[in-house]
């Protein structure tokens, strides 16, 4: 975590794309990296160049920072959710308490009415769409707090217990 991990990370990125950034520019790209894991960071810049046509801004630098410093727990993606929760439906069942992945399974679970609810629900295409905007809005939240703080900070926090309702 250092600025001169961020300046190399900056260096990659405009020989990467052949961009040339005014000062104040880079000074802004600086401070918002400096608080990165370097491997992470270099990680990031090796996976935004092999995938991005554009050169990146601060925000999808840090994002990919932060999915390749182990220590920062982001929300898997929804499709990856509901594979567990349709999955402990079936062997856990109604009457059980999942451990879940990632917090914000269970908040989504709790703000459609909390387990019980979920494992009785009869309409699968409705539970499906109301577990996924729930997540969505949780996983969101928890992303972006990520992001702003950084990693090791207590100001991202998940949202949730963990815990099954």
């Amino acid at each position: 975590m250092s600025r001169d991990a961020a300046a190399q990370a900056l260096a990659i990125l405009t020989a990467a794309y052949r961009k040339e950034l005014p000062k104040p520019t880079i000074r802004v790209y600086l401070s918002a990296l400096a608080d990165l894991d370097p491997a992470a960071l270099a990680a990031a810049c090796d996976e935004i160049i092999k995938a991005s046509e554009w050169f990146p801004s601060v925000a999808e630098v840090r994002e990919a920072a932060l999915r390749h410093d182990p220590t920062v727990e982001l929300p898997p993606v929804w499709q990856a959710a509901y594979r567990e929760i349709v999955a402990a439906m079936s062997q856990i069942g109604r009457g059980g308490r999942p451990d879940w992945s990632h917090p914000a399974i269970a908040d989504a679970i709790r703000a459609v009415g909390g387990w019980y609810h979920v494992c009785e629900s009869t309409s699968a295409g409705v539970l499906e769409a109301l577990l996924r905007k729930a997540y969505e809005y949780t996983a969101s939240e928890i992303r972006r707090d990520r992001l702003v703080a950084g990693p090791g900070s207590s100001q991202g926090r998940a949202l949730g217990t963990g815990g099954a309702e």
